[in-house]
């Protein structure tokens, strides 16, 4: 075990140190902006330590083996993009932890950034589709190894060849660690360590023009969580008090500063309903001159609430709803101007009309304690 967790360690140190600074921003949207989940959304994007949904593999392939039963989720966004229309970004996810035999996940992300306003019949701009399979086991007592194999399909829209789709497409892997630590005698406590490499394999993408590669992002995802809750009481034998605190750090590699520090802290009240606050920050190398550097402070909040459908219907198995949702202001950066990941120059992060501009995600799971 201490070998796996060696080597790993190993490979990422040795990435963030080799890497030639050339990520020119490609699948940013679906892998570092914002997350297509209400409940990472709301607490500061981190989710490297989460380990309740299909969606949480994203991030971590190792989750899943905290998961419990079956899993089936849902989630919309409307990300709401200044001088765009009817863009959207979806997951549909389903994963099976068996226990002995592992877990197991798939889960499929659908991104557009939609139309520009000024052209209703105009294509989709760009479409992007990533589809992971997962599998991840304890390979010691409370510790979570995890793999993900992916497929990214990304479909443009030529704007100087008569609107031709051009498709690109890749194939990646990911690594993930998920250390849990059992604190106090109740086991009422609980410590999480996580760590992963998205494309730990350093794909790229053929570019449609010249043949050239084009960098897919190499991800390092690195945190911890605390988790309290309190003793079951009252009638119904719920838990009062969920207590969860979160922190992650994350940095791609084949840029000198691209980063962000997620934090996040969720309360669940006799596990049903639930408040959720993060922040979240982010440096980026506006490449306006050498050593020029921006970032993103943002507060982040959302809620959700816990159905026991199995309570209601009387129904012989643990069967649960959840329903989160989140609405966030459009986050800009800090400098009035700043070069793109595109190398192209932009006024005030998302363009002057990017004030008042809201999005919301809403997510649905259901989870069946089987």
């Amino acid at each position: 075990m201490k070998k796996i967790v060696l080597i790993l360690f190993v490979i990422i140190s040795y990435s963030s140190d080799c890497f030639p600074q050339q990520y020119e921003g490609y699948a940013e949207r679906i892998l570092l902006y914002q997350r297509p989940n209400a409940r990472s959304e709301a607490l500061g994007r981190g989710q490297v330590t989460l380990h309740e949904s299909p969606y949480s593999i994203l991030d971590n392939p190792a989750a899943l083996s905290f998961s419990k039963g079956m899993n089936f989720e849902v989630s919309h966004m409307n990300p709401n993009y200044p001088q765009e229309t009817e863009g959207y970004y979806n997951t549909y996810g389903i994963s099976f932890n068996s226990g002995k035999y592992g877990a197991f996940g798939f889960s499929y992300f659908t991104f557009s950034v939609g139309r520009p306003d000024e052209e209703k019949y105009f294509p989709d701009r760009n479409i992007n589709r990533l589809f992971m399979l997962n599998y991840s086991n304890e390979i010691l007592p409370d510790l979570s190894l995890g793999v993900n194999l992916n497929y990214f399909f990304e479909k443009e829209y030529d704007l100087w060849d008569n609107l031709s789709p051009v498709a690109l497409n890749t194939y990646y892997f990911d690594l993930g660690l998920l250390k849990r630590f059992h604190l106090g005698s109740l086991d009422n406590q609980n410590l999480y360590l996580g760590l992963s490499l998205v494309n730990a394999g350093y794909s790229k993408v053929k570019s449609r023009f010249n043949n050239s590669s084009i960098y897919f992002p190499t991800i390092m995802h690195l945190g911890a969580s605390y988790e309290f809750r309190t003793d079951k009481a009252g009638r119904y034998d719920l838990r009062p008090l969920k207590l969860l605190l979160a922190g992650e750090y994350m940095d791609v590699f084949e840029t000198r500063y691209f980063s962000q520090v997620r934090l996040g802290m969720e309360a669940s009240l006799w596990e049903v309903l639930k408040l959720r606050i993060g922040h979240y920050s982010e440096t980026l190398d506006t490449q306006i001159t050498d050593g020029s550097v921006t970032g993103i402070h943002q507060l982040t909040y959302g809620a959700g609430l816990e159905i026991p459908l199995s309570r209601l219907a009387n129904i012989a198995f643990p069967l649960t709803l959840s329903i989160d949702f989140t609405r966030l202001p459009l986050p800009d950066y800090d400098d009035y101007s700043y070069r793109d990941l595109f190398g192209d120059l932009r006024m005030g992060g998302w363009g002057f009309d990017h004030f008042n501009r809201n999005y919301y995600i809403v997510s649905f799971n259901i989870n069946a304690g089987i």
